[in-house]
């Protein structure tokens, strides 16, 4: 929601509005600027969770790209993605919240209690919260 509203928290946003706790617009790890697409999608660690979430539990007949993916996320469509086979009793909305969530809290932890954001970590509970999804959503 916050997405696609343009008021989503990023540096780019924060380093004008609380300068002195966000002094800079540039990412933590990468030096780049960080505006929305940047800090879901684009920045080298969140990609990384990204391809491998593409290539594990999102199915696509046209591909995509953090970019595409971005926009489409944006745009709430999904008209084009599948959740991948073993997880069948989930939505591709439920796959997206849940990765959305599971980079959100990190970048935020990294940033106010400087715990490092690990894409190995992320990818854990990812695979774990989708996996309790699956386990107690009903089956058709």
């Amino acid at each position: 929601y916050r997405t696609d509203c343009t008021k989503l928290s990023d540096r780019t946003t924060l380093s004008c509005i609380i300068p002195a706790t966000v002094p800079s617009p540039l990412g933590h790890y990468c030096n780049q600027t960080e505006a929305a697409a940047h800090l879901l999608f684009k920045c080298p660690h969140k990609a990384d969770v990204w391809n491998v979430v593409d290539f594990t539990y999102l199915v696509t007949s046209t591909g995509t790209s953090s970019q595409r993916l971005f926009i489409d996320i944006s745009l709430l469509q999904f008209s084009h993605y599948d959740s991948a086979p073993t997880l069948l009793t989930l939505t591709t909305f439920d796959v997206v919240g849940v990765v959305l969530t599971a980079i959100w809290s990190p970048h935020w932890i990294d940033h106010f209690n400087h715990i490092p954001f690990s894409s190995t970590n992320i990818l854990q509970i990812i695979q774990t919260k989708l996996h309790h999804l699956h386990a107690i959503a009903p089956h058709h």
